[in-house]
Parts: C-alpha cells; structure tokens; sequence
C-alpha cells in the first residue's frame, strides 16, 4: 500500500510530573537501542500490512519509494483526474492501515529499523502484494515468526526476505501448551476437547484415543502416533493451515481394541527362542501398557496354538523348544 506519511520527533523523555526528573520513554528506550532517531518526514511511502488476528499491529515495514515532490504528484493526480483519466484514480487507504497512524514508535520487521506513522493521506494506490508465512512453534515456548519476501522496486533485489519474531498477542500469551495440543487433537480426532479431558483424567496425562486397526505398525510397538491435523478456524487466533501434531500418545478407545492390540504385541514381541516363563512374563509386562482397559495376555497354550496355525517365521521360536520337550 503506497501513501502519504508523516513522521514526527518521538518525546525521547517523560516526566511523571512537570517539575520531576526525566527518564527515558519507550520511544527513547528503542532509539537508544538501535542508535537512531525519527525525523519528521513526509513523502510516498510503500507501507506493508499484515491482516491476522495474531497481529495486533499490522503495519510491518515502510520503505520510502523514489517520487517527484509531494505536491507535484498531487498536481499530477488532480491534472490527470481533470483530463478523465481513470488509470490514475486513487484508492481510499483501508481502515486497518489508518488504525495505525498515532501507534508508538516500531521497529521494522524486515530490517530492524525504527520508523512511526504520524498520518496517513486519505487515499493513496495499491501496491503489489505477495505472500508472508505466519508461523506458530510450541517447544519450550510459543514462538510467532513471520517469514517470507516482501516486493520492493530495488532493481537489484526486487523482492527482499523477512524472517521476524513477533510479540505474542494476549490470546496466545494466556493460551497454554496443553489447551492448544488439546484442541488440535480434537481438530484430528473430530472429538469435542470434553472427550479429551475425559481420557487425561484417566490416563493422568494427555491421550488420544485412536482404533488399534488404525494404526500403522510402528505407533502400536510405540503408543506414539503424528497426528493430521486439518485446516482449521479459531475465533481468537484466526485461520491455521493443515499440520501434524508429532508423537501424539495414543490409548485404545475400547476394551476390544485394548485386548486385539495386547495380542497383536504379544505375538511380535517374539524375536528368539522362547519358554512358558518367558512369554507369561512379557504377557504381563505389555498388558500394563494398558491399565485403562486391562485386557488379558494370551496364555502360552494359546500362543502355542497359534504358532502352529502361523506360516510366519517367528512361529517356530515357540515350535522347536516345545517339540525338544522344554515347554514340558
């Protein structure tokens, strides 16, 4: 969006009275930290917007665009507006940007420079747009990164990386690691976040239920599964795209889905040579993987008789010591 801006001397100083000491303001704060400071200025300006409720303030950078004197390009306009011609028509200048002039000083987020929008004309033109990546990680904590190029008329660099960290916004300052792993689970599942909640009261931490059947082979040895997270609409936080929720704990959601998993685990987890004392003792071990539904390990009769039934090789890990007499 290109316009007419001001900029004015930010106070450096306060005094919380008249006749008090002064001390450095926010503005003097951030000039002292970058080592510069504003000089009222007015010309043709590309300012750079950003609409997401995760920005409370959407103007982002200002680069000032190479033009004629102010006036001569408002001659221009009005002379061009005279002749009827509509190529030069303005464009009203959107709300969300005149919401931002009289905002404190800020700091670009495309090359770290001070600037502060004092006015803002009436109408100005539409600049090019493009395309900028708004990024929420979750580690140790919430990190909001704005990433992309922003187009600018540099012969030699038309367009020109952003890679910034923004401040957090309240509603994702007060949103904690837990409600939002939560609610993107119940996005995953199509589950209300009460279904969650009712599973990590019973689980102690946070799980997912998700069918045995599901599951591919390496989430039912691990309990672990990455989650597909689709496109979703938060009231506070906006539109986020398609992601995955990585290593989700996974809990069979029934007693049959327990009991199927258990057997299904029993039966891998033969990889040598085994004894009846040996299989009853794993029995027990992965049965406790599952307290919520505690289903019952498969006897070593039954493992026996399913070996013989099997054409899978482990089979005769049980065969051969049975048939040498051992199990006896």
């Amino acid at each position: 969006m290109a316009g007419h801006r001001t900029l004015r001397r930010p106070g450096l100083l306060e005094r919380e009275r008249s006749d008090g000491p002064a001390s450095l303001s926010e503005a003097g704060r951030l000039a002292l930290e970058h080592g510069e400071v504003l000089v009222p200025e007015e010309g043709i300006w590309r300012l750079y917007v950003v609409d997401d409720p995760l920005v409370p303030i959407p103007l982002v950078h200002a680069s000032r665009l190479e033009s004629e004197p102010v006036y001569k390009e408002r001659n221009a306009m009005r002379d061009a507006r005279k002749r009827g011609d509509k190529r030069v028509q303005p464009d009203r200048i959107p709300e969300m940007l005149r919401r931002c002039a009289g905002a404190p000083v800020a700091v670009s987020k495309q090359d770290g420079h001070l600037f502060q929008l004092v006015e803002v004309a009436v109408q100005g033109a539409m600049g090019p747009s493009s395309e900028l990546r708004l990024t929420l990680d979750w580690s140790d904590e919430a990190v909001l990164r704005l990433s992309g190029q922003l187009p600018h008329d540099d012969q030699v660099a038309r367009h020109k990386p952003m890679d910034a960290v923004l401040d957090l916004p309240a509603a994702l300052a007060n949103l904690t690691y837990e409600a939002m792993w939560k609610r993107l689970a119940a996005v995953a599942l199509r589950l209300h976040p009460s279904e969650l909640d009712r599973w990590q009261a019973q689980a102690g931490r946070p799980v997912v239920p998700v069918p045995f059947h599901s599951l591919p082979p390496a989430a039912r040895h691990s309990l672990l599964h990455d989650l597909e997270v689709p496109a979703s609409e938060w009231s506070a936080l906006g539109r986020f795209d398609p992601t995955v929720l990585k290593a989700a704990p996974v809990v069979p959601p029934t007693a049959a889905d327990a009991q199927d998993w258990l057997e299904w685990l029993q039966w891998e987890s033969i990889d040598d040579y085994v004894l009846p004392r040996g299989l009853e003792q794993k029995g027990r071990e992965l049965a406790a993987r599952f307290p919520q539904h505690r289903p019952q390990p498969l006897t070593t009769i039954d493992l026996l008789i399913k070996a013989r039934a099997e054409r899978d090789p482990r089979a005769w890990f049980l065969l051969a010591p049975s048939d040498l007499g051992l199990w006896s």
